[in-house]
C-alpha cells in the first residue's frame, strides 16, 4: 500500500506550539507525542467514538517541573513507555494500560540521560546515553581535571529497573537506537575533541558515531573485564581500551 498525505488532527491535538515525535498505538487506541510549550512534554490523545480526545500531559512524576523528558520510547509489546530525564539522569517506566508511572530509576554515575531506547526485538534492556562528560566517580575529587571526564552508556533491566552495566567512551553521547536483531546499539555523538568550550568542541567538522556491540559488552562483564564504581560494572569502551583491539571491539568508532 501507499502512505496517504499527512492531515492535521484538529485543534484537540494540533496547536500553535511545536509538536513532534508521534507514536500511534498499533490498535489505534491512543497517540503519544511531544509538545513544547517551554520544554518538551509528553502528551496523549485517546481515540474515542467521536474522534480524538483533547490531548493531555501525562501526569506527574513524568512531565514534572524538575524533569526534562526527551527521546522517550515505547516497548515493542506496547506495554510500557520508557522516559529518560535529561535534567537528572533518571529513567522512568510508564504502564500504558493505566498511563501511570510505576517505576523511576536514578542511574548511578550519570549526570544526564539524553537518548533512550529499548533493545530490540524483546526489550532485554532499556538503554540510555549519558550526554555530558563528568568525573568518574563524580565525587568532587577530580572536578578540575576535565582530561579525566567521561561519558557513559547504560543498560537497565526493564523489569527490575536496576542498572546492569555501563560503558565509558570518548567524547559526548547524544541519541541512541538499536538494530532489530539484538546486537547493535548506535549512538550519535559530538565533541570527539573532548574540549570544554565551544571553540574547542567544534574544531573538527565531523564526529564519531559509536556502535555498541551488546553481546560483546555482556561477555566482557561476564569475564570480569570492568571496574566497579558505586556498585555498577563499568566497561572501558574508549578507543585506547584493550577491549577495542582485535577483530571484535565492544565499541566501534565510525
Amino acid at each position: 500500500g501507499r502512505l496517504t498525505p499527512p492531515t492535521r488532527r484538529g485543534s484537540v491535538v494540533n496547536t500553535a506550539a511545536p509538536e513532534s515525535s508521534p507514536y500511534l498505538d498499533p490498535q489505534n487506541r491512543y497517540l503519544l507525542f511531544y509538545r513544547r510549550p517551554n520544554t518538551d512534554k509528553i502528551y496523549v490523545s485517546r481515540r474515542t467514538a467521536d474522534g480524538w480526545s483533547a490531548a493531555e500531559q501525562l501526569g506527574p512524576p513524568v512531565n514534572s517541573f524538575y524533569a526534562y523528558e526527551y527521546a522517550a520510547r515505547v516497548s515493542p509489546s506496547g506495554e510500557y513507555l520508557f522516559v529518560n530525564d535529561k535534567a537528572n539522569g533518571r529513567i522512568a517506566r510508564v504502564n500504558l494500560t493505566y498511563f501511570e508511572t510505576d517505576a523511576i530509576t536514578d542511574v548511578p554515575n550519570m549526570q544526564a540521560i539524553h537518548g533512550c531506547c529499548v533493545l530490540s526485538p524483546d526489550t532485554k534492556y532499556v538503554l540510555g546515553n549519558g550526554e555530558f562528560r563528568a568525573p568518574l566517580p563524580n565525587d568532587g575529587t577530580d572536578a578540575k581535571n576535565p582530561d579525566n571526564y567521561t561519558s557513559l552508556f547504560v543498560a537497565v533491566d526493564p523489569e527490575s529497573m536496576e542498572t546492569q552495566w555501563q560503558v565509558k567512551v570518548d567524547g559526548n553521547l547524544d541519541i541512541v537506537d538499536t538494530g532489530k536483531e539484538g546486537r547493535w546499539a548506535i549512538s550519535s555523538a559530538y565533541n570527539s575533541e573532548e574540549a570544554t568550550d565551544i571553540q574547542g568542541m567544534t574544531k573538527d567538522d565531523r564526529d564519531n558515531v559509536k556502535a555498541f556491540d551488546i553481546p560483546a559488552i555482556e561477555q566482557a562483564v561476564e569475564n570480569g573485564n570492568y571496574e566497579e564504581v558505586n556498585g555498577i560494572p563499568i566497561v572501558d569502551g574508549t578507543q585506547g581500551s584493550s577491549l577495542n583491539q582485535g577483530d571484535r571491539p565492544i565499541v566501534k568508532y565510525i
